[in-house]
């Protein structure tokens, strides 16, 4: 199995137990789209700790201060993990395949256009197709980092720009909570560990 397919399965199967952490003020969960990228890029890539370290912490920055900004607005319709998540997972390969500054952020505009996850399913009783909804990320993210590493450009200002995540999806956080850049991590030591194996939202 390739990089992107151990990946995928990886986040599909991290999430449907709903043990992995969360994040109540950005209502996502970091764990899932940050590790399991990296994960699989590392194994045939030879990064060091360090390394694999700053590409996880990227992810969870990236994901949980957009998450925090697009609001419960936003996550009243839309899984936080899925949409947030795909940014933050491209955040996470990007690093871990050493993306210069200016690629990786032409991976999270790239990222930010294939967020997606409704929550529809879960009023229709298909609640097992959820774990998708960070595979999707995963893959989207993945697949943006590639792209942005072969020379795609993407969008500058896909968080606050007229036609971006915040204004299209609803969004009603804090925009200053994208505000900082990755080399001071801020939120990454904020997610929780579930007491119980059930969805945050339940709580």
């Amino acid at each position: 199995m390739n990089a992107n397919g151990a990946a995928f399965a990886n986040a599909a199967i991290a999430h449907i137990r709903e043990i992995d952490d969360a994040h109540r003020a950005a209502m996502l969960h970091p764990g899932v789209v940050s590790v399991t990228p990296v994960l699989a890029l590392a194994a045939g890539a030879g990064m060091t700790q360090r390394q694999v370290a700053d590409a996880v912490i990227a992810g969870y920055e990236v994901s949980l201060r957009l998450g925090e900004a697009l609001g419960a607005r936003h996550a009243a319709g839309f899984h936080a993990t899925a949409t947030a998540g795909a940014v933050g997972a491209a955040a996470a390969s990007g690093v871990a395949m050493g993306l210069t500054p200016a690629m990786l952020h032409h991976a999270l505009g790239i990222g930010a256009t294939q967020a997606a996850g409704l929550w529809q399913l879960v009023d229709d009783d298909a609640h097992e197709a959820k774990s998708l909804h960070p595979a999707f990320a995963v893959r989207n993210g993945m697949a943006a980092a590639y792209a942005a590493r072969a020379g795609l450009p993407g969008a500058q200002r896909f968080a606050t720009g007229s036609r971006g995540l915040y204004r299209l999806l609803a969004g009603d956080g804090p925009l200053d909570a994208l505000d900082g850049g990755l080399d001071a991590p801020e939120r990454v030591n904020t997610a929780t560990i579930k007491a119980w194996p059930s969805c945050t939202r339940a709580g």
